[in-house]
């Protein structure tokens, strides 16, 4: 059985900067470095995965970083506001469908 640590440092090494940057993995005094290293590493691998995906970005938060130099910790909590970590109760569930079963 493998280790819940070997998993946790195999889930950062493979995650994208996107995604390491929303766990708070890296430190946002580093996004350029890091996002640098993320640019280097696409271009070594010679995939057919388009950059912004291969960064974690979607192709509108690419844009806002790369033409518009919008910062990168904008964008992040951006990203955070919009996708707002809930778990959902059993509750929740049932009053919903309740509600849509009329």
């Amino acid at each position: 059985m493998v280790a819940k640590v070997e998993v946790e440092l195999y889930n950062l090494i493979m995650a994208n900067f996107m995604k390491k940057a929303m766990a708070g993995k890296i430190d946002p005094k580093n996004y350029d470095e890091e996002i640098e290293a993320a640019i280097e590493n696409w271009a070594s691998i010679g995939t057919s995965e388009h950059l912004h995906e291969h960064i974690g970005m979607t192709w509108e938060e690419w844009g806002d970083w790369f033409a518009f130099s919008k910062p990168m910790e904008m964008i992040i909590a951006e990203r955070k506001s919009k996708n707002p970590k809930r778990k959902i109760r059993k509750s929740d569930k049932s009053e919903r469908v309740a509600a849509h079963m009329g």
